[in-house]
């Protein structure tokens, strides 16, 4: 929002929420790189085959989170609220999917830290689009 003579400054700064939902997908970016080094070396797979279970284990970690610290529970039942959430944001996967993908070709890493900036690279370009559709539909309260 850009402020006018009608709209206070305050109103121009992200929420306070906004800001949660950004301390846990910065729990889960961690989580995330975690997970992809460890099935890199546990499972022999390369970044871009270990990026899906890591994915996966991040975003159940983020829903938990969210769910507990940011938006508190829909009043659906968890595994359906889990589902809604795995499909939701879905678009902002891809979205997240295709810039680590774009910026591991980018980079052509070499040294040890390559996939870990393509995956803060996905994150990043995910990141509105995930707050919108978690706050709008995910957790907004069932009727």
């Amino acid at each position: 929002m850009i402020p006018t003579r009608r709209t206070p400054p305050t109103r121009c700064l992200p929420s306070a929420r906004f800001w949660q939902f950004c301390v846990v997908g910065t729990a889960g970016f961690l989580v995330d790189v975690g997970v992809l080094y460890a099935t890199m070396a546990v499972a022999g797979l390369g970044p871009v085959a270990a990026r899906v279970p890591a994915f996966l284990f991040a975003a159940t970690f983020t829903w938990g989170a969210n769910r507990t610290f940011t938006f508190g529970p829909s009043g659906r039942h968890a595994a359906a609220e889990w589902s809604l959430f795995l499909m939701a944001n879905s678009l902002g996967s891809a979205v997240n999917f295709l810039a680590y993908l774009l910026a591991l070709s980018a980079l052509q890493p070499t040294g040890a830290l390559g996939p870990a900036i393509a995956v803060a690279c996905g994150a990043g370009a995910g990141l509105t689009f995930n707050y919108i559709v978690s706050k709008s539909y995910v957790f907004a309260r069932s009727r």
